[in-house]
This record gives structure tokens, C-alpha cells and sequence, in this order.
């Protein structure tokens, strides 16, 4: 009891200093609370100002990447076009018609336009795919690339944070600090030009050679068997329908059943070569080896195979368009109801609509003068509708065909322009760049 009486005592002699030191204290804690909950606020606006520029940067590179597809493109485009026209041999078969052309017996003259026929379809199909297949190969490959380059300059951005923080440089300033010196980086210390070099010789040296020759063959095997039954000098009249199923039915050969659930396509054997697959690319982790697994996957998959079955759809939709508006379509007919003004009957100036001749003629002359214009019609327009093109004039139209295929100039190639508008080779490129982003 005598303990605490001193205690009570001790308290009331210092109620002042304690009150003092209590409150001092209180202070302090709520000075110390105050400041972890700005810094906490500090430390969200930083990660929400480095999420945001990350973003934007990603958004940078995934454009970037997709401007650089279409003058790689047109860089390769010319040495597949090389390839193809040193593969496909059309000139010499149509030089042997032209020098042999009246000593040729009746054998060796259809052997020789058999060749040329088979020659120029196979001239355009194998342009028509090796087109196709490079073009969603270059542009997965750019993407892909272009996530690496991103993924290294994010990591240079997030080392410059770091430093920056601890220099005790403020998150606005250094926000404003990585704005361009992130973008600019390519990674370029992560992985060198001779990897890159190696990275598109696995793919393209295959594909470019053995690849494109087994394709050729393919091809003309397609194209003589589809083909086979139709002579040049029997086959005076082509019908469109006929010769747009004798296409997909090539078509179909080559490309096998569509649908979801294959996960790889036929032409896919034309694309990898198993023997680079087991090429020693380093160390599993490397840069170099992570992007040829990834490639390989990529090529792999089922939206590699969707976006190669939708690009082939829509250019031979071109390419027949091209050839019925070339070689099917018909003029223009020069009938009297073509003619502006020409269902309009001619009147005296002062007589209206229902006054004069106009309204005293009858039902049943105004009907009988629509029924001999309706017969004039007609008979113009089976008079201007052209015959259907022989075989001999088809050839030639298949074989330049392949060469509006290579047209270089992206402004007048229709091939071009449509499959960079591609929603599934788009949706395909998009997604090596849907990355999480952390800032831990």
C-alpha cells in the first residue's frame, strides 16, 4: 500500500513532464503515421506514373514493329521472287514452241504446251504461297523481335529507376527523365546483330531453298493432276466455274482440311526444317534460344495455321477477281437503256403530266414499248457478253498473275495492303505483346 501511495505522490509531483512526454509522443506517432502514408501515396503515384509509361512504350513498340513489317516484306520479296522464277521454268518450254513451230510433230507440240501450262500454274501457286507463308512468318518474326527490344529497354528503364531512387530523385522528375531514353533502347546489349543474323538464317535459308523446291514439287504434282485432262488445243472455252473449282480443288491438295482443332498446317513442313531445330543454339537460356523456341511455337500453333488459311483467303479472292474482271467480265453494253436519259420520252415544251400525247397514250402501249426495249436489252447483252478464254490465253494471264504478286510498289499491291488489314494475322502479332507489367 506504502508503494503505491509513493507512486501516486511521484505522478502528481511530475504530471506536467509526463503530459509533456506523452504528448510529445502522441506527436511523434502521429508524425511518423503521417509520413508512411505519404510515402505509400508517393510510392502508388510512382508506380502508377512508371505502369503508365511502360504501357505507352509497349503501345510504341508494337506499332513500331508493325511499320516495320511491310519493308521487310519488300526486302525479302525480292529474293523469294529470284527463287521462284529460277525454280519455275516457263521461258524455255514457250522458246522450243517458238523455235520448233512448224517442225514439231503433233506429240512433241502438246508435250511442250503441257509444260508450259503446268509451268504457269505452277509459277502462280508457288508465288501465291510462298507470299502467304512469308508474310505471316516476317511478321510474326518482327513482333517478336520487337518484344525483345521492348523487354530490354524496359529493364534499362527500371535499372535508371532504381538508381534514381536511390539518389533521392523524385518520382515526377524521373517520370520525365525516362520518357525517350527508354523508347530509344533496342536491347542491342541483350542480344547482337550476329544472333539476329543467326535468328532469320534458321528460318529463312531453309524456307528460301529446300523448302521452297519441295513446295514447287508439290505443286506441279497438284497441278498435273488437276490438270492433266485439259489440252490447249481441245480446250477452246474455259468456263469460270470449272476453272474455279479445278483451283480450289489444287488448292485443297496443298493445304490440306481446315479447322481449329489441327493444330499445325501442311504447309508448315515447307517452314521448319527439323534440322536447325536441333541446331545448338547456346545455353537453354539465352537470348538467342528463347527466340527460336518461341518462333517455333509460334509457328506451331493454331493461330499461326488461322492466320495463314485467312491471308490465303482473302488474296486468291484478289487474284479472282482479277482474272474474271481480266478475262470474264463483259463491257459495258451499249444498249439504249445504258444511255443516261434514254427511259425518258421526249415532250413539247408547255405540256405537262397529265395533259397532251403523254396522257392519252395507254397501258397497254406503254407496256408493249417496255417489253421490245426489255427484248433489246437482252439481245445486246448477249451480243457484247465475250466468249469464254481458251486455255492458251489463260496461261499467260496465270503466269503474270505471279508477277502481280511481287509487285513492289505497297501502294498498287492489292496482295500487300490486304493482308497487313488481316484481323487474324493482326490479332496473332498483338499477342506477343499483351505482357504482365510489374514494378516490384
Amino acid at each position: 500500500m506504502g508503494r503505491l501511495q509513493q507512486v501516486y505522490h511521484f505522478l502528481k509531483r511530475n504530471r506536467r513532464a509526463i503530459g509533456l512526454i506523452a504528448g510529445a509522443s502522441a506527436a511523434g506517432f502521429a508524425a511518423w503515421r503521417i509520413k508512411r502514408v505519404l510515402d505509400d501515396y508517393k510510392r502508388i503515384i510512382r508506380e502508377h506514373d512508371l505502369a503508365r509509361l511502360d504501357q505507352h512504350r509497349l503501345q510504341m513498340h508494337m506499332l513500331r514493329s508493325r511499320g516495320e513489317c511491310v519493308p521487310a516484306l519488300l526486302n525479302f520479296m525480292q529474293t523469294l521472287r529470284k527463287r521462284v522464277y529460277e525454280i519455275v521454268d516457263v521461258t524455255s518450254p514457250v522458246k522450243a514452241l517458238k523455235a520448233g513451230r512448224g517442225g514439231l510433230s503433233k506429240q512433241e507440240e502438246q508435250a511442250l504446251w503441257h509444260q508450259v501450262k503446268v509451268s504457269g500454274f505452277s509459277r502462280f501457286f508457288l508465288a501465291y504461297y510462298g507470299f502467304n507463308l512469308l508474310n505471316v512468318m516476317l511478321r510474326v518474326q518482327v513482333h517478336i523481335l520487337g518484344r525483345y527490344a521492348f523487354e530490354a529497354s524496359r529493364q534499362e528503364m527500371l535499372q535508371a529507376a532504381q538508381r534514381d531512387q536511390e539518389e533521392g530523385q523524385g518520382p515526377r522528375g524521373e517520370f520525365c527523365s525516362l520518357g525517350d531514353a527508354g523508347y530509344a533502347a533496342t536491347g542491342s546489349s541483350s542480344f547482337g546483330s550476329d544472333d539476329r543474323c543467326r535468328l532469320l538464317s534458321l528460318v529463312y535459308e531453309h524456307f528460301l531453298g529446300e523448302g521452297l523446291r519441295r513446295l514447287k514439287e508439290a505443286v506441279e504434282v497438284a497441278v498435273r493432276e488437276e490438270l492433266g485432262a485439259w489440252s490447249v488445243h481441245a480446250k477452246i472455252h474455259v468456263d469460270y466455274a470449272e476453272l474455279h473449282d479445278a483451283l480450289m480443288r489444287i488448292r485443297r491438295r496443298l493445304e490440306g482440311p481446315r479447322g481449329v482443332l489441327l493444330a499445325e498446317s501442311p504447309l508448315l513442313q515447307y517452314v521448319l526444317d527439323a534440322a536447325s531445330q536441333a541446331e545448338d543454339l547456346g545455353p537453354p537460356g539465352s537470348r538467342l534460344h528463347e527466340m527460336v523456341n518461341e518462333t517455333w511455337d509460334a509457328f506451331e500453333s493454331p493461330s499461326f495455321k488461322l492466320a495463314v488459311e485467312d491471308c490465303l483467303d482473302v488474296t486468291f479472292r484478289v487474284f479472282l477477281e482479277d482474272l474474271f474482271r481480266s478475262l470474264y467480265a463483259s463491257p459495258p453494253s451499249a444498249s439504249r437503256s445504258a444511255r443516261p436519259g434514254a427511259d425518258e420520252k421526249e415532250r413539247p415544251l408547255g405540256e405537262g403530266i397529265g395533259e397532251g400525247p403523254v396522257a392519252e397514250r395507254s397501258t397497254e402501249e406503254e407496256g408493249s414499248e417496255e417489253a421490245r426495249d426489255s427484248d433489246a436489252d437482252r439481245a445486246g447483252a448477249e451480243e457484247s457478253k465475250p466468249l469464254d478464254p481458251p486455255l492458251a490465253k489463260l496461261i499467260p494471264h496465270m503466269k503474270n498473275a505471279a508477277t502481280k504478286v511481287f509487285n513492289g510498289d505497297p501502294q498498287n499491291n492489292e496482295y500487300i495492303r490486304i493482308t497487313a488489314q488481316n484481323r487474324s494475322v493482326n490479332l496473332l502479332c498483338s499477342s506477343f505483346f499483351t505482357i504482365e507489367t510489374s514494378f516490384d
